[in-house]
């Protein structure tokens, strides 16, 4: 059950992060606006300047992973989330300034490393990390994949939410 009410959670978290229309029924249903749209929307988001790596070998993507886990002594290691796209891919293109917005954000400037893979001229890294659908994001946090999230749509909703979810604290 507890499972069910987290799931809940983050659906009605998506559902308050997508931009409603200004006559919406939907608009007042008292769900809490995502801090990120609220920023987003008053102009205050502050953008420090580029910081999505491209990944052209599956060692360049496990040497950051190594580099950025925790440490033994208790040190807090880094998030790493990994964009799987395609150049043909529409919902690819959609996400791609979402993706670039966050990885410029402030907000996750010490905690979160940004890659980016492109499945056409890198397919061996997809197929090893078992990613059959793009756009595609991996959460890696100590070195282990925490969690998936594959498709634009569900990108745009969420992808905000899980970066805060699991980035160190």
């Amino acid at each position: 059950m507890a499972a069910l009410s987290l799931l809940h959670l983050i659906l009605l978290n998506s559902v308050a992060s997508i931009p409603l229309n200004p006559g919406s029924a939907i608009r007042d249903v008292g769900f809490p606006a995502v801090a990120f749209c609220a920023k987003k929307r008053a102009g205050i988001l502050n953008i420090r300047g580029g910081g999505i790596q491209e990944i052209v070998t599956s060692e360049d993507i496990q040497t950051i992973i190594d580099e950025h886990a925790d440490t033994p002594e208790g040190g807090k290691g880094k998030l790493v989330v990994v964009e799987f796209t395609s150049k043909d891919c529409v919902p690819c293109q959609s996400v791609a300034p979402l993706y670039i917005e966050l990885s410029e954000s402030d907000e996750f400037e010490e905690s979160v490393l940004f890659l980016k893979v492109d499945v056409d001229a890198n397919p061996e890294i997809a197929m090893e990390y078992q990613v059959t659908g793009w756009p595609a994001f991996l959460f890696i946090k100590s070195g282990a994949v925490q969690t998936e999230i594959v498709g634009g749509k569900l990108a745009h909703a969420t992808l905000y939410d899980w970066i805060r979810l699991l980035m160190p604290k």
